[in-house]
This record gives structure tokens, sequence and C-alpha cells, in this order.
């Protein structure tokens, strides 16, 4: 194979969320092979979590540069590819698609990797997407995602490729941390995403307090940026309210190194879900690395993820309730080995990197070939 050169338009960190992580981990695996070469243009300006869906005059000029660059670049290089993970939402939308629409009218061949879901369509943004994804290809990231976009994709045209992360978490460390799971008494929930309220911080909560109704012990740590300080307030307005300030920690945003200190001293995961735009969940595979079991909303295509009962539970009503049954269910400390080592063998075999770098490569392999 002739040395491709693909141009690779997406959200790159900073700051630090799903969506631009799972782009660096793509460009990464595309920069490493050998027969690509790789343009690149970052699309977002943002530098903090809470300016992502805030709109000021850096970020419209930055978008006006990121446009002019993406058409220099294609006049000037003539890329083979043009890679696009496109915003479906807000002022990024405006910015994304004016740039594949760019792409169309330059006859450019391209592929768009969504990450999040298509929603709130109205007839604007219908005719964009019909316009944009025209001719095109698609990855998604699973099966529950493809009705939504098959009135704008040929079937042919779509391929489905979950998130993944490198397994960094060895064997015989897995072993040391389930043994020292077994011997606490202690239960360890975690609460781990960016604290926007439709994340589902205020259910995990309201569950915490029927737990403590029911004398159970435990201890609830939250984890994450705050979108505003409304919702910060809110939130320990709550904790008060509930009476858990014994219960329950807030530690922020973490780093690398202190997420993998957090997540070999929990033992359930939490994520009651809602936000419109949810599609994967990233932190449910990273969970699963620790083999930790997770309960989770069933929403986009966390489904596909989870195994209900086996490595974690699906909510059905996502309601506190239901939350609160269900990890007293796991609570047992032999359903919590038992589903734990579970988690891990499911995320070995269908969510570790290097079984996804192959699977991305191919994609993008046989789309250069078919084009």
């Amino acid at each position: 194979m002739d040395t491709k050169l693909i141009l690779f338009i997406s959200p790159l960190p900073p700051p630090y969320y799903g969506s631009a992580i799972s782009s660096q981990t793509c460009l990464e695996i595309l920069s490493e092979n050998k027969n690509f070469e790789i343009l690149n243009i970052k699309l977002n300006y943002s530098q903090t979590f809470q300016d992502v869906d805030t709109i000021t005059f850096s970020k419209i000029v930055g978008s006006f540069g990121v446009i002019w660059t993406s058409f220099k670049y294609c006049v000037k290089f003539k890329p083979d590819l043009v890679y696009i993970m496109p915003a479906t939402s807000s002022f990024a939308f405006v910015r994304d698609f004016s740039i594949s629409l760019l792409m169309k009218m330059l006859n450019q061949n391209v592929i768009y990797h969504l990450r999040t879901q298509i929603n709130d369509i109205n007839r604007f943004k219908r005719f964009i997407y019909k316009k944009a994804f025209k001719n095109s290809k698609i990855i998604i990231l699973g099966k529950e995602l493809k009705n939504e976009i098959l009135k704008y994709f040929h079937a042919q045209n779509i391929s489905i490729l979950p998130n993944a992360i490198p397994c960094k978490l060895l064997d015989n460390e897995y072993k040391y941390i389930e043994e020292k799971r077994r011997n606490k008494k202690c239960l360890k929930l975690l609460f781990l995403s960016n604290m926007i309220k439709s994340k589902g911080w205020p259910k995990v909560l309201e569950a915490a307090f029927y737990l403590q109704i029911k004398k159970t012990d435990f201890m609830l740590t939250f984890a994450g940026d705050w979108p505003s300080d409304k919702e910060k307030n809110e939130f320990y307005k709550l904790v008060k309210q509930y009476n858990l300030e014994e219960n329950v920690k807030f530690v922020g945003h973490v780093n690398e190194e202190k997420k993998n200190s957090l997540l070999a001293n929990t033992d359930i995961l939490l994520f009651p879900t809602e936000y419109k735009l949810e599609t994967f969940g990233r932190v449910i595979i990273e969970a699963m690395e620790y083999g930790i079991p997770v309960i989770a909303n069933s929403i986009g295509s966390i489904p596909s993820i989870i195994e209900h009962g086996e490595t974690g539970f699906l909510l059905k009503k996502n309601t506190a309730k239901e939350i609160e049954e269900y990890i007293l269910k796991i609570s047992d400390k032999i359903i919590l080995s038992e589903m734990g080592k579970k988690a891990r063998q499911r995320f070995l075999d269908y969510y570790e990197l290097k079984i996804y770098s192959k699977l991305f490569t191919n994609i993008i392999e046989i789309n250069l070939t078919n084009y």
C-alpha cells in the first residue's frame, strides 16, 4: 500500500473529556502507521471543561482559523481521506459542519467518526446532515446508534467500532486489588464523570440516602470537573440535605495517576447518565479494566458494553431506588468478586486498545481503497 495522506480534523485535549481523549488515541494510532502520513488540525479552543459550551470571541476567531486551515490544507496537499470527528450540538455544530460542507464542495473523500448522538433534529440540521453526509462513510460506537443514521448513510458505509483503552493493569496487580476488595468491610462506590447534572449525580446522592437509611456501610466518592458554581452549590446542598457528609467526598478533577488509584479502591461504579448526547461512557471500560461492576443507564451503546446481571446492571427506570437495589445486590462479596472477574475479562476481550487499533486501522484502509 502506497503512503496515503490523511487530514485529521478533530477535538483534542486539553480540556480532557471523552471525545477529545478518544480522538487523541485515534490520532496516535494513525500517526504510528507507516502507511499513513497525517496532517492534524485541532478543532477545539477551550482550555478548561467549563469553557466547552460557552461562546467566546477567541473561539469564534479560532473557528474561522480552523476552517481556513482546512481549506488551505485540502487545496495545497490534496489528502486521500479527510477524517472528521464532528460535534452535533451548540456552536461547535456550526463550526464542524461548516468544515464538512467545505470538504464536500472540494470533492474530498470524508469519513466521519461520530462520538455523540444525532438528536434535537430540526429542518435546518436535517438539511445540513443530508448535504454533509452525502456519499460519505461513518464510524459509530455501537449497533444501538445505527438506526438514527441510516436515513443519511447506506448500511455498507457504516462501520461499528466501540471505544477502547490500553490495558495498563497487569493480571498480578488485578489479583492483588481483588484480594483487598474481598477483605474490605466498607463498600466503596464511585461516580467518575464531568459533574454535569444530566450525568446523574443527583440520583446517585439520593440512592446513597436510601443506603444510609438501611444502615449500609459505604463511602461514595465523586470525581470530575464542575460545569458551573451553580451545580457545585446544588451538590453540596443535597449532601447536607441528605445528611451524607460522613459518607460522601468530592475529590475534583483527577489526573491519570489519581484516577487509577481511585479505581483500585472502588467496588462499584455508578453511571446513571441521562446526558442527551451520551453514546458510550468511556469510564465504563476504565472501570471494567479494574474488575469493577458497573450500574449504568441503558442509553446510547451502553447496553452493548454491560452484560446485565453478569458484569453489572443496566437501569431500566434509572431511578435512585433502582440504583440502590442493584448496589445491594452487588454488595455481596461473592457476587462482587464474580462480576468483577467477568467485567475485567470482557474488557480484555472487547475493549483493549490492541484490538481496537487493528480494527480502526482496517476501517481506514478499507475506506481509502473503496473511495
